[in-house]
Protein backbone atom coordinates (compact mmCIF):
# COMPACT_ATOMS: atom_id res chain seq x y z
CA UNK A 1 0.00 0.00 0.00
CA UNK A 2 3.06 2.33 0.53
CA UNK A 3 4.69 1.65 -2.29
CA UNK A 4 1.96 2.15 -4.51
CA UNK A 5 1.05 5.58 -2.52
CA UNK A 6 5.07 6.39 -2.81
CA UNK A 7 4.11 5.72 -6.73
CA UNK A 8 1.37 7.27 -7.03
CA UNK A 9 2.86 10.81 -5.49
CA UNK A 10 6.01 10.27 -7.66
CA UNK A 11 3.43 10.14 -11.06
CA UNK A 12 2.00 12.85 -9.70
CA UNK A 13 5.01 14.97 -9.07
CA UNK A 14 6.62 14.49 -12.73
CA UNK A 15 3.11 15.30 -14.36
CA UNK A 16 3.01 18.70 -12.30
CA UNK A 17 6.53 19.56 -12.90
CA UNK A 18 6.41 18.62 -16.13
CA UNK A 19 3.22 21.23 -16.67
CA UNK A 20 5.22 23.64 -15.08
CA UNK A 21 8.45 23.61 -17.09
CA UNK A 22 6.02 23.60 -20.18
CA UNK A 23 4.33 26.57 -18.81
CA UNK A 24 7.44 28.58 -17.96
CA UNK A 25 8.72 27.56 -21.51
CA UNK A 26 5.71 29.23 -23.08
CA UNK A 27 5.49 31.96 -20.65
CA UNK A 28 9.46 33.17 -21.48
CA UNK A 29 8.48 32.83 -25.66
CA UNK A 30 5.17 34.92 -25.21
CA UNK A 31 7.01 37.59 -23.17
CA UNK A 32 9.82 38.07 -25.30
CA UNK A 33 7.27 38.16 -28.58
CA UNK A 34 4.95 40.52 -26.46
CA UNK A 35 8.46 42.95 -25.74
CA UNK A 36 9.41 42.92 -29.09
CA UNK A 37 6.05 44.09 -30.45
CA UNK A 38 5.67 46.63 -27.46
CA UNK A 39 2.49 44.55 -26.14
CA UNK A 40 1.85 44.03 -23.05
CA UNK A 41 2.28 40.09 -21.60
CA UNK A 42 -0.19 39.01 -18.90
CA UNK A 43 1.48 35.22 -17.90
CA UNK A 44 -0.33 32.17 -17.81
CA UNK A 45 -1.31 30.04 -15.38
CA UNK A 46 -1.74 25.84 -14.96
CA UNK A 47 -5.27 26.48 -16.69
CA UNK A 48 -5.18 29.28 -18.62
CA UNK A 49 -2.59 30.16 -21.05
CA UNK A 50 -0.59 33.80 -21.40
CA UNK A 51 -2.25 36.65 -22.87
CA UNK A 52 -0.84 39.41 -25.18
CA UNK A 53 -2.33 42.67 -25.40
CA UNK A 54 -2.09 46.48 -26.65
CA UNK A 55 -1.73 48.15 -30.04
CA UNK A 56 -0.23 47.15 -32.92
CA UNK A 57 -0.09 48.86 -36.20
CA UNK A 58 -2.83 51.54 -34.39
CA UNK A 59 -5.35 48.40 -33.97
CA UNK A 60 -5.62 47.14 -30.78
CA UNK A 61 -4.95 43.10 -30.51
CA UNK A 62 -5.32 40.95 -27.72
CA UNK A 63 -3.93 37.15 -27.84
CA UNK A 64 -4.82 34.51 -26.20
CA UNK A 65 -4.08 30.92 -25.95
CA UNK A 66 -6.81 28.53 -24.75
CA UNK A 67 -6.00 24.28 -24.43
CA UNK A 68 -9.65 22.58 -25.64
CA UNK A 69 -10.05 18.66 -25.25
CA UNK A 70 -11.91 17.21 -28.10
CA UNK A 71 -12.09 13.70 -28.82
CA UNK A 72 -9.55 13.08 -26.35
CA UNK A 73 -6.81 15.55 -28.09
CA UNK A 74 -5.67 18.67 -26.34
CA UNK A 75 -6.31 21.58 -28.97
CA UNK A 76 -5.20 24.84 -28.57
CA UNK A 77 -7.06 27.95 -30.11
CA UNK A 78 -4.88 30.79 -30.42
CA UNK A 79 -7.37 33.76 -30.62
CA UNK A 80 -5.87 37.16 -32.19
CA UNK A 81 -8.82 40.10 -30.98
CA UNK A 82 -9.01 43.41 -32.53
CA UNK A 83 -11.27 45.93 -33.35
CA UNK A 84 -14.26 45.78 -34.93
CA UNK A 85 -13.83 46.01 -39.06
CA UNK A 86 -17.84 46.99 -39.59
CA UNK A 87 -17.31 44.89 -42.61
CA UNK A 88 -18.96 41.01 -43.36
CA UNK A 89 -15.36 39.59 -43.23
CA UNK A 90 -14.82 35.83 -43.84
CA UNK A 91 -13.01 32.66 -45.66
CA UNK A 92 -14.57 32.15 -49.24
CA UNK A 93 -15.11 27.94 -49.26
CA UNK A 94 -13.52 28.00 -52.79
CA UNK A 95 -10.27 28.77 -52.76
CA UNK A 96 -8.05 28.77 -56.21
CA UNK A 97 -4.36 28.45 -56.87
CA UNK A 98 -3.52 32.02 -57.33
CA UNK A 99 -3.55 33.33 -53.80
CA UNK A 100 -5.00 36.08 -54.54
CA UNK A 101 -6.63 37.73 -51.67
CA UNK A 102 -10.05 38.61 -53.41
CA UNK A 103 -9.83 34.82 -54.19
CA UNK A 104 -9.93 33.24 -50.78
CA UNK A 105 -11.50 35.88 -48.54
CA UNK A 106 -14.76 37.53 -48.88
CA UNK A 107 -15.50 41.07 -47.62
CA UNK A 108 -18.46 42.72 -47.72
CA UNK A 109 -18.48 46.51 -46.68
CA UNK A 110 -20.17 50.25 -47.66
CA UNK A 111 -17.11 51.78 -46.78
CA UNK A 112 -13.76 50.43 -48.80
CA UNK A 113 -11.64 52.96 -48.11
CA UNK A 114 -11.76 52.30 -44.49
CA UNK A 115 -11.36 48.53 -45.82
CA UNK A 116 -8.23 49.81 -47.82
CA UNK A 117 -7.10 51.69 -45.04
CA UNK A 118 -7.01 48.57 -42.90
CA UNK A 119 -6.15 45.95 -44.98
CA UNK A 120 -2.95 47.07 -46.95
CA UNK A 121 -0.95 45.14 -48.82
CA UNK A 122 1.30 43.89 -46.31
CA UNK A 123 -1.28 42.60 -43.84
CA UNK A 124 -3.36 40.79 -47.11
CA UNK A 125 0.24 39.10 -47.95
CA UNK A 126 0.02 38.06 -44.30
CA UNK A 127 -3.04 36.69 -44.12
CA UNK A 128 -2.62 34.88 -47.00
CA UNK A 129 0.52 33.49 -45.32
CA UNK A 130 -0.95 32.60 -42.16
CA UNK A 131 -4.17 30.70 -43.82
CA UNK A 132 -1.26 28.59 -46.06
CA UNK A 133 0.21 27.35 -42.58
CA UNK A 134 -2.91 27.14 -41.00
CA UNK A 135 -5.76 25.80 -42.98
CA UNK A 136 -8.23 26.08 -40.01
CA UNK A 137 -8.23 29.80 -39.72
CA UNK A 138 -11.27 31.10 -38.78
CA UNK A 139 -11.55 34.91 -39.77
CA UNK A 140 -14.40 37.67 -38.72
CA UNK A 141 -14.85 41.17 -37.80
CA UNK A 142 -13.62 40.81 -34.60
CA UNK A 143 -10.70 37.93 -34.15
CA UNK A 144 -8.48 35.32 -36.26
CA UNK A 145 -8.58 32.10 -34.49
CA UNK A 146 -6.40 29.10 -35.17
CA UNK A 147 -6.22 25.24 -33.62
CA UNK A 148 -3.29 23.04 -33.78
CA UNK A 149 -2.91 20.16 -31.84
Amino acid sequence: MVLALTFLVIVVGVVVGGILMYSRRINTTWAADAERLGLRYSRGGLISGPKISGTLENMPVEVATIPEQVNGYTLTKTTVLYRALGVDFHLDGATTDSGAFEDRFTIVTDAPEGLRAVLTPTRKAALLELLDSHPGLEVTDTALSVTTA
